[in-house]
């Protein structure tokens, strides 16, 4: 409990206009005042008796002696937990964090009970955050309240409230879409910055994240992604634990598409990062979201729409509007492309995948239709090798039962 600050219970005497004097104090777990009769006339007599009940709580434990206040619990929370976690999800959480005191302004962490959670998640759906904004805020919250249960700061962890589905929209995995070929050539001809479209490219023959774009790196004891290409030639993807999900050193298989457009860099060039996207000013940014933002106007100016979502009219009134590809709907083209070639197992790797489990609920069998073309076309191959198969000659006579 080093560095708590401890909430002492101070116990007053209060004149409620009745025959004896009453003593209070005030719960800092509940916020609510306790309160008993002196049973005395004598104000002194009171005072006394006040220094007692006083004296008796704070030892005793009648209440929950040491209460943190949240101020204090974050420093100490952010100072003692992330050390081995990754810079992405430390900022998250403490936008969470940033949250909760622009909604809650929680004073005390014991202030965080299980109806203050369902007051929160009530404030944050009636605000209109998405249902996975949502479930990000209580997962970040909950870790936080298992970290204060371990290092008693909390006595109990508090309830949280059942995530809720839409089962309308369960069987929709995807927010997006993948981009078809035809659309990616229109987005491509739609680039107006010669390092956003050479971005476009990699992202369509790679399936990497915009993130793990915007850090791969030539460089080998650099931060980030690194390219590591062997003495045959095959290029592989070097991605050290801090930017894992699953927290391992990972070397990681590229395909040959991405390999080759690799390559192609002179090898007196290949330093420093591979992508350095520009704005239309021609000023380099490695700043997802602002990448990101270059990426779906592009979108926008091909006229490749993945989606639609719900927003209001300058009346207030609901309209649908549509949503532009983004660098992830490359991603789920090269998942779906590459789903049709290999087993689950090589996508796994492929995508960079910590469990195949998430490989199969996004990319095997999402798309039936092309499965049953594949099917097809497997089928005609077959048919034809078996025509253009010569019969084999009859066996000589008497080579039957050899």
């Amino acid at each position: 409990m080093e560095g708590a600050v401890v909430d002492e219970i101070n116990v007053i005497v209060v004149d409620r206009g009745r025959k004896y004097w009453y003593l209070r104090y005030t719960d800092p777990v509940t916020g609510q005042n306790i309160e008993k009769s002196a049973r005395t006339t004598k104000k002194r007599e009171a005072v006394k008796r006040a220094g007692e009940w006083q004296a008796e709580v704070n030892a005793t434990g009648l209440v929950h002696k040491r209460v943190v206040r949240w101020s204090t619990f974050r420093e100490d929370f952010f100072e003692n937990y992330f050390d081995e976690e990754s810079e992405s999800y430390c900022t998250n959480v403490a936008a969470t964090f940033n949250i909760i005191e622009s909604i809650m302004n929680p004073d005390k962490l014991t202030r965080i009970t299980t109806t203050w959670i369902g007051r929160f998640r009530k404030t944050l759906v009636r605000d209109g955050k998405p249902s996975a904004t949502v479930h990000k805020y209580m997962q970040h919250l909950k870790t936080a309240l298992k970290w204060a249960v371990d290092q008693k700061y909390l006595k109990a962890m508090p309830v949280f409230p059942a995530r809720k589905r839409n089962a309308a929209k369960r069987k929709k995995h995807m927010k997006g879409r993948p981009v078809t070929g035809e659309e990616f050539d229109r987005m491509v001809e739609a680039c107006m910055v010669e390092s956003q479209e050479y971005l476009l490219n990699g992202l369509w023959l790679s399936g990497l994240r915009l993130g793990e774009a915007l850090v791969l790196t030539w460089d080998q004891w650099a931060d980030g992604i690194r390219i590591e290409v062997d003495d045959d030639g095959d290029v592989f993807l070097l991605i050290d634990s801090e930017d894992q999900k699953n927290r391992e050193t990972v070397l990681y298989p590229v395909v040959d598409e991405f390999a080759e457009f690799l390559l192609r860099t002179p090898p007196e060039d290949r330093t420093g990062h591979v992508f350095n996207v520009c704005g239309p000013k021609g000023v380099i940014s490695r700043r997802v979201d602002t990448v990101s933002d270059w990426l779906v106007a592009i979108g926008e100016r091909a006229g490749v729409k993945v989606d639609q979502k719900t927003d209001k009219d300058e009346d207030g009134e609901p309209i649908m509007k549509p949503v532009f590809a983004s660098a992830h709907d490359l991603r789920r083209a090269f998942g779906q492309r590459w789903s049709q070639i290999v087993p689950p197992m090589i996508l796994r790797d492929l995508m960079r995948h910590a469990s195949v489990d998430t490989t199969e609920k996004f990319y095997v069998g999402i798309n039936a239709k092309k499965t049953v073309e594949n099917l097809r076309r497997y089928k005609s191959a077959s048919l034809l090798t078996l025509q253009l198969t010569p019969e084999e000659p009859d066996a000589p006579e008497g080579q039957l039962d050899q």
